[in-house]
């Protein structure tokens, strides 16, 4: 969904990143290359000649094998890559594209070639340098007919270009190595998230795995956020100034951060977010603007921001989540800039697919400030160009069916493609395979992770290695592991949707180890006082009612805003859990302050796993463990 060439590929940690389980090393002549030129190869649909083969052989690259680099265009102008690594580990790995795409990816093919993958990928289409070709424009074909492909090219955008070059690319294999790959993955993210579960509903025989990040997948609505963050921003006096962003994001952690029972800089699940901008924003008096508050019209817009679109009444897009305020890479730029809103990025993705993609026929001369109207718009959109661009199809049986796996992820904090679309279309997966999900689908929400990277959460994820180890291997994934930041990392474990990490209460806050993936259940609290001095000495007293039928579970710990309950007693259903206020960690001052408290319960009282390895500690915990959990209001002072 970025505009441009960006790269699309999350960075994995390399460092983490092996060759595959059983992935032995193949050798190929180097004098092979020059012939791969003269090969006669024909695309699919078609049967047309791949146009200008090129092959070339690379010696020396940085970090990267020797390697055989293959070009060419499948008609009428699909460009690709492949690249043959000297040796081969008998595997092949396709990379997505972003934004409109328009040019192969080289860097983020190099993360596979110098694993010894064979490479590829392709341009969906058109070249994004040439004339009438940039942003949407490829996709429409003026009244002098200088762009006649312009239909196929909106096809080959859709879908066609990644089946195809998959298929070129498996033909060049067999040619170069005389062997096919052993295992086929794709690794996208954001249109490349769109291009993955494309091929997994269109084409579920080209790979055994992918990976799909931040799906653009429901094209069209997601090409209506634009609108949705923008438009508020126009009346007089409503465009959100960045210099107040870094205001408006405290005031949203100062509100949020603890509900999940940490102080961390993370919010855990949004959606459990009560941040409300009337009454925890400061007004401006008088409504006259200055630094320090918001005026009527900017809180208005900040409101319908976060509120979501409706069309005719009924609801069309989820708000944008809370907790990307403030961070680099979040409101701004995405929807917020210094002089105007068709300064943003947003603006720069839909302003030219208003003109050229979404309706059809195009209308080069649309304004979509001007024109766009959530009640009537939407019914304006060619259904028939959705078919094509949009991956909406839940019923992913037949992928499943030939062996395939899939891990699907958003960051919480994307500003791009909204997340809640994805959470949406995850559930309808599930809906539609049922049982057969859990062995064919695995989705990760990251805390604070912007559009496939960046942001404030853990977002240097490993998303390959668990894959393969699942198709090859059949050991299914639990908990990743995510780093954020240089030299000693902040470390998290990314866990399994519907599961979240919650802090055993001991031990560093940036070490993975010190958390757990557990699903929480609902539970009432009441804490007591409701008053708390932060300079006191003294104690914390929570009373939690547990649910029914705890038959079989023991308490592990409890935890209230990082503290370690000094003293649990349990009766029943009835759990009392002492805490010092001195162990609270990283606690806000503040009227109404929430406090989060959890009891994590184990089932067969297994143990705490110490000095296992980390990933294989969370992984077997799945499952096994819940954190009953509730919140409750303190007013803190000091």
């Amino acid at each position: 969904m970025r505009p441009g060439k960006e790269l699309m590929l999350v960075p994995a940690l390399l460092v983490g990143l092996l060759l595959g389980p059983g992935s032995g090393l193949c050798a190929a002549p180097p004098d092979q290359c020059a012939s791969i030129a003269s090969l006669s190869l024909t695309d699919e649909q078609f049967g047309k000649p791949v146009m200008n083969l090129t092959a070339t052989k690379i010696d020396v690259a940085p970090s990267l094998p020797a390697h055989c680099d293959v070009r060419g265009t499948i008609w009428p102008e699909t460009g690709f890559a492949v690249k043959l690594p000297i040796p081969w580990n008998g595997k092949f790995y396709m990379v997505g594209n972003g934004g409109k795409a328009g040019n192969i990816e080289d860097g983020a093919m190099a993360n596979g070639l110098k694993l010894n993958y064979v490479t590829a990928s392709t341009n969906t289409g058109h070249d994004s340098t040439k004339p009438g070709n940039s942003g949407s424009q490829f996709a429409y074909n003026p009244p002098d007919n200088s762009n006649p492909n312009a239909r196929q090219k909106l096809i080959d955008f859709g879908y066609r270009a990644v089946h195809e070059t998959a298929v070129i690319s498996k033909k060049i294999m067999l040619a170069y190595y005389k062997s096919a790959p052993a295992h086929s993955y794709f690794v996208g993210c954001s249109t490349g998230g769109r291009q993955g579960l494309m091929e997994a509903q269109r084409y579920p025989d080209d790979f055994d795995g992918i990976v799909a990040g931040a799906p653009v997948y429901k094209y069209m609505t997601v090409q209506m956020i634009g609108p949705e963050y923008l438009l508020p921003q126009l009346a007089t006096g409503s465009r959100i100034p960045p210099e107040k962003l870094a205001m408006l994001g405290k005031a949203v952690y100062d509100k949020c951060d603890s509900m999940d029972g940490l102080v961390d800089g993370l919010i855990d699940d949004p959606r459990k977010c009560n941040f409300d901008p009337d009454e925890d924003l400061l007004k401006c008096a008088n409504d006259a603007d200055s630094p320090e508050c918001f005026t009527t019209a900017q809180l208005t817009a900040i409101k319908k921001i976060y509120a979501g679109a409706f069309t005719n009444g009924k609801p069309l897009i989820p708000g944008l989540p809370k907790g990307a305020e403030a961070m680099a890479g979040g409101w701004s730029p995405w929807l917020v800039n210094a002089t105007a809103v068709n300064k943003t990025q947003w603006n720069g993705l839909v302003w030219d697919a208003y003109k050229y993609l979404v309706f059809d026929p195009p209308r080069p001369d649309y304004d979509f400030y001007k024109e766009f109207s959530f009640d009537t718009t939407p019914s304006q959109m060619s259904s028939e160009r959705g078919q094509i661009l949009e991956a909406v199809n839940p019923d992913l049986r037949p992928f499943k069916a030939r062996g395939g796996k899939m891990l699907l992820y958003h960051g919480w904090a994307d500003c791009g493609p909204n997340p809640l679309l994805t959470l949406r279309y995850y559930h309808e997966v599930v809906n539609t395979t049922g049982d057969a999900a859990k062995d064919l689908l695995k989705f990760y929400l990251v805390p604070g992770m912007g559009h496939c990277s960046g942001g404030v959460g853990c977002d240097k994820v490993d998303w390959v290695t668990p894959l393969a180890n699942w198709v090859e291997t059949g050991r299914e994934p639990g908990a990743l592991i995510g780093a954020a930041g240089s030299g000693t990392p902040r470390t998290r474990p990314i866990c399994p949707y519907p599961e979240v990490a919650r802090y055993g209460g001991t031990g560093s806050v940036d070490d993975a180890a010190n958390f757990t993936c557990v699903k929480t259940v609902p539970a009432r609290v009441r804490i007591e006082p409701g008053r708390l001095n932060l300079k006191s000495k003294g104690a914390l007293t929570v009373s939690m009612t547990l649910p029914e039928n705890m038959r079989g579970w023991r308490l592990r710990s409890v935890v209230c805003e990082g503290a370690p309950a000094a003293k649990i007693n349990r009766k029943g259903r009835i759990c009392r859990a002492k805490f010092n206020v001195q162990d609270l960690k990283n606690v806000t001052v503040g009227n109404g302050v929430i406090f989060t408290v959890y009891a994590i319960a184990e089932r067969g009282g297994r143990g705490s796993h110490q000095g296992d390895n980390v990933t294989r500690m969370l992984s077997e915990r799945n499952g096994l463990q819940v954190a009953f959990e509730g919140s409750g209001p303190v007013k803190v002072i000091e």
